[in-house]
């Protein structure tokens, strides 16, 4: 950590499986470790691991507050603050790609308030189109971490792409449809490939 008198955002990028998660989970550690105030907040509907938890696919988690719009936290960009806001000197926040008002109140919290942000989400969805406001904060960041998996195909290259496994519309939500009242995962609905599996 440096200064502290100075905003920092951190984006972690990638697709499914890629770890984004649990860097927001060893980061929120290293801050309880180091006895600084800390604030995670995770999408309202992701409840796939349990309530007020932020979790990675092995069931690491740490709690957090839940919401489906950052400003319901605190409405920072209106000038009212909660004592959790205020108190916090490091906000992390998951799951980035399905809050709405991610740009504005990212951009106030580091810029106006001062804050440490680290934000993980997915860049693309299932057709490699931009998923969300995510990408828009990276002109304003310090630093963008695009994270790999592995990928599920041929089990050899890196996974940069995140593919839907199949084909059944009534019963799912698909990533980067805009319907967010659902948020389905599983290694059975979508695959992280790399560029040649996902283009094969």
């Amino acid at each position: 950590m440096n200064d502290l008198s100075s905003g920092f955002l951190s984006i972690m990028i990638g697709p499914m499986w890629s770890g984004k998660t649990s860097k927001l989970v060893d980061k929120y550690k290293q801050c309880k470790l180091c006895g600084i105030p800390i604030l995670p907040i995770n999408y309202s509907l992701d409840t796939r691991y349990g309530d007020e938890v932020i979790s990675t696919h092995d069931e690491r988690k740490i709690p957090c507050i839940m919401a489906k719009y950052l400003s319901d936290i605190s409405n920072i960009c209106d000038g009212e603050i909660t004592q959790a806001f205020k108190d916090a000197h490091v906000i992390l926040i998951n799951e980035a790609q399905f809050f709405e008002d991610i740009k504005v109140w990212v951009i106030c919290a580091v810029e106006e308030h001062h804050k440490r942000v680290y934000i993980c989400g997915l860049d693309g969805d299932h057709r490699r189109s931009k998923f969300g406001d995510v990408l828009d904060l990276i002109p304003f960041c310090d630093e963008v971490i695009k994270l790999h998996s592995i990928c599920m195909a041929c089990k050899k290259c890196p996974a940069i792409f995140t593919k839907r496994a199949v084909d059944n519309e009534k019963n799912m939500l698909l990533v980067g449809d805009i319907s967010q009242e659902q948020i389905v995962i599983g290694t059975d609905i979508y695959k992280p490939l790399c560029r040649k599996c996902y283009t094969d």
